[in-house]
């Protein structure tokens, strides 16, 4: 790929705007460049006609002579232009570039005499115009089919730049002598364009008879049926058949055109829109062609390389993916700029039919032909691939289709009418591309099989080694163009002759070189060493599927509440109990069921894994007995939680209001709390006698008035780990000011002025209660930072199950590539970290340990051996430092080769779990466990063989996607265990909305606000977004959510150096948290989050017995074995966390185990 894929890498390799900007406009040139002058200078000469030239209707005539002119010798040359450049570039492969000028001579004598006679014929037979303007408009025709044929032996050779700048000096000189002869009218401008035309005829021959010096005589080897393929010359009249087909059906068509000069026509109403739609496709050819001449070519001489040596079958498999994957990089990049382009189409449209002087009645059809010319973008881009391959039986089969279908179907539309104008140009190009895509795709699945079954058993008579099958392969790429006339030609002529040239990379031909040189081409850089990219995303694959977090936290209405007559207290007595006993679980009552309340409440229970009962009052009327609390000297409930004060709630939308307990229920309560000594929380209080509270001096709605509220000496006691150096603000719920009366009331939660928010009292009978006085929904800042408190509190800080704050950062795909949004400001459209991107990792997860006092902290990450260290790479740097820093990290396996389980069979999945385990093992990595598994893109999890290959492998293990229906949490920090293999066990894992991606703040915010920008009402910017974001990561850490979190290795690239996109929203997202508590945040592996989840479920499921015995101890029966978390027990083995002991109890069947709590 000499000269235009090496710039083009050039300038990508600047990672810089200006280097993307310039690779884009080196496309741009390369593709459309001789097309944008050609019609640029001929417009450019009838609006400087206009006005001068008298009478008018001769610029109309210039103008549409023309593009007849172009159409017709497009026509006629196009099956020769095909078969020379096949004939030329057979000779520079086979070293024999001498025979090229003669036969150039040759082919040019024939144009030059046939396009001559029939120009000739036309002209004086059916133009009634002026002896000059004939021989005009013979000399033009002649001198356009010449300059077709030297301009398709140019594009072959690559010379892009030089025959753009030809080009450009050549009209400019159109234009001047234009503007000099334009009084002679007509005729003036004629002579004008031909002496432009004439001018670039002449300098594109001066090139080539300096790139490829030879005898100057005639010769008619290229006609030589032994080694000419005349299937070209079908290809060629075929394609230009159908590339003009829906023009001129417009054109002869009475009803559609209008006569403008002589037997030509022109159709305002079809060749503006698609003039303009043609113009709205060269960013798409541009993009196209930047990413195939940057990528394409590598992979082809790889491909060539490794059949030339003998490479084994799996590496060649691997270069021909890598070469599917550029291809479809490329359709993908034809699909996201043109689609940019048609909204920019069809946003301006009305303006540009206005500037034209066109009907806005005709805006639809400008609508059907910018959608049609992007179909043909893709239907040129599917041809230019078949080339290269190769393929020219489908090739013509294909233009055949869409020649006939675009003949056909236009003058099916024609009959139908206006409304149908377009369409039958729109059908064909979607036919043609429908048809080509599977098509090539099969092509390029069958690519080995193809190549090698396709060779003679013996060596042929004369040597042509791999020649002919691979001099599509190895030149690197042919531009892809999409235009109404010359570039569509170099599109289609171009590959062929790009196809063509010498397939070795060490055998230079000195011929060659010099053409090379002479023409302005750089040389062909050496090929790089190792893999250039590794995993899906290399064969044009998304590597993930876009899972999206949540956007923002729901938003629950507050409501208030009313007064009711506070409940009876019971008249206290002597215990008859000489020892009591507490069942270790929560009674919950709630007044209805639907308070928001009661959704934080039972949300705080299940992240401390607190076992508990609901009872909704007003379900259960009257049914609250003293049998339902305890049993003689045994209580069941070692803690009593109200949804709201005196369970109040309106039966008529709060009108009136009412206790959901009746006074005999009220006094069955509050004798058994007396009685056991079991506190009571309410939730949510309107204050009043029955919590020592006088009546409210006010509510306030702090949806628009948050309160600063502050821990007092002895809230801090209570809510020990809050970090009270910062307010706690209350907002987007209902709060009502108030002050104690009762002097056993002890504020522990106040506003500014003072107001008691939480308080606690002891109540003359005993009993113990706390009171807040603002409501609470499991969303709400404020309710998670004292869900923690609150539980501690009114279970007396001893209570089966266990509260941290976790943050377990899984990492997707380290050591592969993956496939990026904005896939055109990454060279190959993809991304593997560097390792300065994990050292810049390691150094932010020090700091953060230590910033954040967060020691536990660490990051895991998921790896894919097939991207690292191999035979054919010993020496990845990225897999040496990850090797080297292993112990810094944890590591996952995330199989060997990121293929997709769903569809797998069982020798499959069982190797690419097996290899990623020996691969772990072979670099010896630290913190790696068999156990652990993350399937690629979360698949797999229905497949029965996969799922006993993971097991049989040793997994037990895997991750799930909280998004996808099924595999969420069954309730809170609790896993689901596999229908398919009984003992496997899915972690419910979290998706956010950090996308795998993206590794720069630009990407991340454009692709971020690609879903959200309607509904935050604009676009965000990057610390917004993080903002955003980061809020719901704060959730998980207040709650205590075990789930992991899901993110890729792009988002730990050193965007700038030393940050991460990753390391941005964690540090916002600690930071926030350090606001509210200063518990610490651990980062437990996958199968420790898996065994607490089990355990879980197992205490659950169990009939397991706890009992406290106030004062003496806890005891544990099971009926089965079992272990579970307890907190509030201290041994030399339980865990310290914030002050407090998490100690495991394993119990045996039919044991009791008894911990003494003096």
């Amino acid at each position: 790929m000499a000269g235009i894929g090496f710039q083009l890498r050039t300038l990508l390799s600047r990672d810089s705007y200006a280097g993307l900007l310039g690779a884009y406009g080196y496309a741009g040139v390369a593709s459309s460049g001789p097309w944008v002058v050609s019609i640029g200078g001929v417009l450019a000469i009838g609006l400087l006609a206009t006005g001068s030239v008298e009478p008018p209707i001769r610029v109309t005539q210039f103008l549409v002579s023309i593009t007849w002119l172009m159409s017709a010798s497009l026509l006629l040359t196009g099956p020769l232009q095909l078969l020379f450049a096949r004939f030329v570039a057979d000779q520079i492969y086979a070293r024999k570039s001498e025979r090229i000028l003669p036969n150039l001579f040759a082919a040019l004598s024939i144009t030059t005499f046939a396009g001559g006679a029939l120009a000739s014929a036309v002209v004086h037979t059916a133009f009634d115009e002026s002896l000059a303007c004939r021989l005009l408009l013979v000399a033009n025709f002649v001198v356009l089919c010449d300059g077709w044929l030297l301009l398709v032996l140019l594009s072959g050779v690559k010379a892009y730049r030089t025959v753009a700048a030809l080009f450009l000096a050549a009209y400019l000189a159109s234009i001047g002598g234009a503007a000099v002869l334009r009084p002679f009218g007509l005729e003036g401008l004629l002579a004008g364009f031909l002496i432009g035309q004439a001018g670039a005829l002449f300098g594109m021959l001066a090139l080539i008879l300096r790139a490829f010096p030879g005898e100057r005589r005639l010769s008619f080897d290229f006609l030589d049926p032994r080694q000419a393929h005349y299937e070209l010359a079908a290809i060629g009249a075929v394609f230009y058949f159908g590339v003009w087909a829906d023009k001129a059906a417009f054109w002869l068509n009475p009803g559609t055109s209008e006569p403008v000069f002589g037997p030509l026509r022109y159709s305002i109403i079809y060749d503006l829109p698609i003039f303009f739609a043609y113009l709205s496709a060269i960013p798409a050819m541009a993009a196209f062609f930047l990413r195939l001449e940057a990528d394409f070519a590598d992979r082809c001489q790889e491909f060539f390389r490794c059949v030339r040596d003998g490479a084994p079958l799996d590496r060649l498999t691997r270069v021909k993916d890598g070469m599917v994957g550029c291809v479809r990089r490329g359709l993908a990049e034809i699909v996201k700029v043109q689609g940019v382009t048609m909204v920019l189409v069809f946003v301006a449209g009305p303006a540009m039919l206005r500037a034209a002087g066109i009907s806005p009645l005709y805006l639809r059809l400008l609508y059907v032909d910018t959608a049609a010319v992007f179909l043909q973008v893709v239907f040129l881009a599917v041809l230019n691939v078949l080339f290269y391959l190769d393929q020219r039986k489908a090739a013509l089969a294909l233009s055949a289709l869409f020649a006939c279908g675009n003949l056909v179907l236009t003058l099916l539309t024609q009959r139908l009418g206006p409304t149908w104008y377009g369409y039958g140009f729109a059908a064909s190009a979607l036919i043609a591309s429908a048809t080509g895509l599977p098509l090539l795709s099969r092509k390029l699945d069958h690519l080995e099989r193809d190549t090698f079954m396709q060779q003679p058993l013996w060596p042929p008579a004369r040597p042509a080694p791999w020649g002919k099958r691979f001099r599509s392969l190895v030149q690197g790429r042919s531009p892809v163009v999409n235009t109404p006339r010359a570039l569509i030609a170099i599109a289609v002529v171009s590959v062929v002759f790009a196809c063509g040239r010498g397939s070795d990379p060490r055998a230079t031909s000195a011929t060659s070189s010099v053409a090379g040189r002479q023409l302005g081409l750089d040389p062909l850089p050496p090929p790089p060493i190792g893999p250039i990219c590794e995993g899906p995303a290399c064969v044009g694959d998304h590597v993930e599927s876009i899972t999206l977090g949540p956007v923002a936290p729901p938003v629950i209405p507050s409501s208030p509440l009313g007064p009711t007559p506070p409940p009876h207290l019971p008249v206290p007595l002597p215990s008859i109990c000489p020892i009591t006993r507490l069942g270790m679980q929560g009674l919950v009552i709630s007044a209805t069921g639907n308070e928001p309340s009661l959704q934080a409440i039972q949300q705080a229970l299940g992240y401390h894994t607190v076992p508990f009962t609901t009872w909704v009052a007003t379900q259960n009327l009257g049914q609250l007995t003293p049998d339902k609390l305890s049993s003689g000297c045994d209580s069941k409930y070692q803690g009593v939680i109200l949804a709201t004060g005196d369970l109040v709630y309106s039966p008529d939308g709060g009108v009136t209001w009412a206790s959901a307990l009746s006074a005999p229920e009220w006094l069955a309560l509050r004798s058994y709390e007396a009685s056991f000594k079991v506190r009571e929380i309410s939730w949510y209080v309107y204050p009043g006698t029955d919590q020592g509270l006088n009546p409210p001096s006010g509510g306030v709605d702090t949806n628009t008035t948050p309160i600063q509220a502050h821990l007092t000496a002895a809230g801090q006691n209570v809510f020990t780990y809050v970090n009270n150096s910062n307010p706690l603000p209350i907002s987007l719920a209902w709060t009502y000011l108030t002050t104690p009366s009762d002097p056993a009331v002890t504020p522990l939660l106040v506003d500014d002025a003072g107001h008691a928010l939480i308080s606690t009292r002891v109540n003359t009978d005993g009993r113990e209660t706390m009171a807040l006085t603002f409501d609470s929904n499991p969303y709400l800042i404020h309710d998670l930072v004292l869900a923690h408190g609150l539980v501690e509190w009114v279970t007396k800080g001893l209570y089966l199950g266990e509260f941290r704050a976790y943050t377990a950062a899984q990492n997707d795909d380290i050591l592969i590539d993956d496939d990026m949004y904005q896939a055109s400001m990454y060279p190959g459209g993809v991304y593997r970290m560097t390792p300065d991107d994990l050292d810049a990792t390691r150094a932010w997860q020090v700091n953060a340990k230590v910033t954040t006092a967060n020691p536990d902290f660490r990051i895991a990450y998921a790896f894919n051996g097939a991207g690292g260290s191999d035979p054919d790479n010993p020496d990845d740097p990225l897999t040496l430092a990850v090797t080297a820093n292993s112990g810094d990290f944890q590591w996952i396996n995330h199989t060997f080769d990121h293929e997709n389980l769903d569809n797998v069979d069982y020798a499959f999945a069982y190797a690419q779990f097996d290899q990623n385990i020996k691969f772990a093992q072979a670099h010896n990595f630290k913190n790696f466990s068999v156990v652990n598994v993350v399937t690629p893109d979360v698949s797999g999890l229905k497949n029965p063989a996969a799922m006993q290959a993971a097991w049989d492998v040793g997994i037990r293990y895997t991750i799930t996607d909280t998004s996808q229906p099924g595999w969420d949490n069954p309730s809170p920090n609790i896993g689901i265990y596999s229908t398919l293999v009984p003992g496997l066990f899915h972690i419910p894992r979290k998706p956010t909305n950090l996308y795998y991606n993206v590794s720069t703040p630009d990407d991340w915010t454009a692709e971020y606000n690609s879903f959200y920008t309607s509904y935050w009402g604009r676009a965000l910017s990057y610390s917004e977004v993080l903002d955003k974001e980061s809020a719901n990561l704060l959730l998980y850490l207040l709650q205590g959510n075990i789930d992991p979190t899901m993110y890729h290795q792009p988002n730990t690239r050193a965007y700038d150096g030393t940050r991460t996109l990753l390391g941005d929203l964690l540090d916002t997202a600690f930071g926030k948290f350090r606001a509210y508590s200063t518990l610490p945040i651990i980062s437990p592996d996958e199968d420790v989050i898996g065994k607490r989840m089990q355990n879980t479920m197992a205490r659950n499921s169990s009939g397991l017995t706890a009992t406290i015995t106030p004062g003496v101890g806890v005891s544990f029966t099971s009926p089965v074995s079992v272990e579970f978390a307890v907190s509030g027990i201290c041994t030399a083995t339980s865990e310290r966390y914030g002050g407090k002991c998490i100690t495991n109890v394993k119990v045996e069947a039919g044991q009791t185990v008894t911990f003494v709590t003096l």
